[in-house]
C-alpha cells in the first residue's frame, strides 16, 4: 500500500514538470516570435534593393535576379529551415496581337538552413534559369515577383510565413 502511494506522487510530479516545462516552452516560442515579427526592421525582404539584369531583352537572353533578404533573430530559439520561395510573372504585349499576356517565367524555392537565436544575417537569393516566352515581344513589360520566407521557430513548433504578394519590380 505504501509503495503504489509513492509511486502515485512520483507520476504526478513528473507529469506536473513535464506539463510546466512544455508550457514554458510554447508561452517563450509565442513571445520571441511575436517579437520577432513586430518590428518590422527584423526582416526585410529586399534587404538592401534587388537586381534584374538581362543582356538583351529577347527569348534567347541570359536574365539574373538577386533579391537579398536581411533577417535579425531576437528570440529565445533558432529559426530552422528558413526558405524564400520566389516566383517572377511577366506581363507584355506580344508582336501578334495587342493584348496583354502575364506568364511565370520563373518559380523556385531556395533554402539557407538554419539562423542562430541572437544572430542576424542577409541571405542571397539568385536566379538564373528563367522560362521566357518563345515569341517576340513588344515593350513595355512589367515585371512582378510574389515572395514567401518562411521558418520553423521555437523547437520547430511554429511555422511563420511572410508573403510578399504583385511587387511591382519592372
Amino acid at each position: 500500500m505504501r509503495t503504489a502511494r509513492v509511486f502515485r506522487w512520483i507520476m504526478r510530479i513528473f507529469i506536473l514538470l513535464l506539463t510546466a516545462s512544455l508550457s514554458v516552452v510554447t508561452i517563450l516560442g509565442g513571445l520571441s516570435a511575436v517579437n520577432i515579427l513586430s518590428d518590422p526592421n527584423n526582416i526585410q525582404v529586399p534587404a538592401q534593393g534587388y537586381s534584374i539584369t538581362s543582356n538583351v531583352i529577347g527569348p534567347n537572353d541570359t536574365w539574373y535576379v538577386n533579391v537579398p533578404i536581411g533577417i535579425n533573430n531576437v528570440g529565445y530559439f533558432d529559426l530552422n529551415n528558413l526558405e524564400l520561395d520566389f516566383s517572377l510573372e511577366m506581363e507584355f504585349n506580344s508582336t501578334g496581337d495587342d493584348s496583354i499576356h502575364n506568364t511565370t517565367i520563373y518559380n523556385d524555392v531556395q533554402n539557407f538552413g538554419n539562423l542562430q537565436r541572437g544572430s542576424s544575417g542577409v541571405f542571397e537569393f539568385n536566379a538564373t534559369s528563367f522560362t521566357v516566352p518563345s515569341f517576340h515581344f513588344l515593350e513595355p513589360y512589367e515585371f512582378r515577383a510574389n515572395i514567401t520566407v518562411s521558418a520553423y521557430y521555437s523547437l520547430d513548433l511554429i511555422l511563420f510565413e511572410i508573403h510578399i504578394i504583385d511587387l511591382d519590380i519592372s
